[in-house]
């Protein structure tokens, strides 16, 4: 029995390397990579009576997509949802409309194609192999830049968690092994260019069980890109913000990644305008919301320039 739990615990690390192996792969670290907060302007955001709550915001609903000066919102109001206008200017929330067949833990307005599974499709195959205490999650997203087909950014995301229990005399030791693996691929006309090359943290460096869909990828240039990904649903008060620098030459790309230092409010969203000027991200504190903009040449400059802690 001990030579077949070894065999079978063999098969599942050699199962588990050659699925990781198609993607970056690493271990989550205690390392925290900060920069500090670029100066902003913050605007309350109006439209919400007390009870509603914003889930999400997006450039596109359906492929329907906005002109860049205001954008979509989900509200979810008392187990209602709805969806509006969002100013990108005012903070004024307009147009709210119910909203059907949504479920903020199973779909985002965002993504033009999303796949999720957890405990995941890993789990299930290796359980059935043999027992596991692994835990997966996965996510696949694709999503046009403003509508776009031939520019499309192209997420897959596999986060683990394994738990082994060890006996040492009268002692007993758990220990925890965190990895994750990730691609990210941007794609315009027939280029691609993945990203390959990390600094600060990196796209999948978690240290929870993260749900994919909350993460946002926005064009600033030809060239470049900011990515936003929270560690929690529906609001963290940790996030990470990157900065993508894509070569469709040599088809290479560069990230940099840093967090803000944690404070009162909590991320719920964020987006960039269509001309890649300005960063949104709408902040949540005792129930108000306020969306805090920032110079995308700033933002871009700090995270740059992180600190690590």
């Amino acid at each position: 029995m001990k030579n077949l739990n070894k065999k079978l615990n063999l098969f599942n690390l050699f199962f588990i390397f050659t699925i990781c192996s198609f993607f970056m792969i690493g271990c989550a670290g205690s390392v925290r990579y900060y920069f500090d907060e670029p100066q902003h302007q913050d605007i309350n955001i109006e439209g919400l009576e007390q009870k509603d709550i914003i889930v999400e915001v997006s450039d596109s609903y359906k492929n329907i997509y906005t002109d860049g000066s205001e954008f979509w919102i989900v509200i979810n109001s008392d187990t209602t949802y709805k969806i509006g206008k969002l100013d990108f200017q005012t903070g004024k929330i307009s147009d709210l409309k119910p909203l059907q067949n949504y479920n903020e833990d199973e779909n985002s307005i965002y993504w033009t194609y999303i796949s999720e599974d957890s405990p995941g499709l890993l789990t299930k195959i290796a359980n059935i192999l043999g027992p596991s205490s692994d835990k997966w999650y996965e996510f696949l997203g694709k999503k046009y830049i403003w509508g776009n087909t031939n520019n499309i950014v192209d997420a897959k995301y596999f986060w683990r968690q394994s738990k082994d229990v060890t006996f040492k005399g009268q002692w007993q030791i758990l220990s925890e092994s965190e990895n994750t693996a990730y691609k990210i691929v941007f794609i315009d006309d027939d280029k691609e260019c993945e990203v390959l090359e990390y600094y600060g943290h990196k796209f999948g460096d978690l240290k929870e069980e993260y749900t994919g869909k909350k993460c946002r990828f926005y064009k600033i240039d030809s060239i470049s890109y900011l990515g936003f990904m929270p560690e929690n649903m529906p609001t963290s008060t940790t996030t990470k913000y990157f900065y993508y620098i894509v070569n469709y030459k040599n088809r290479k790309g560069i990230s940099y990644g840093a967090m803000m230092p944690e404070s009162e409010l909590e991320y719920v969203d964020a987006i960039v305008d269509k001309e890649g000027k300005n960063v949104g991200i709408i902040f949540k504190k005792n129930k108000v919301y306020i969306l805090r903009k920032y110079s995308v040449n700033d933002f871009i400059n700090k995270i740059k320039s992180y600190r690590k802690d």
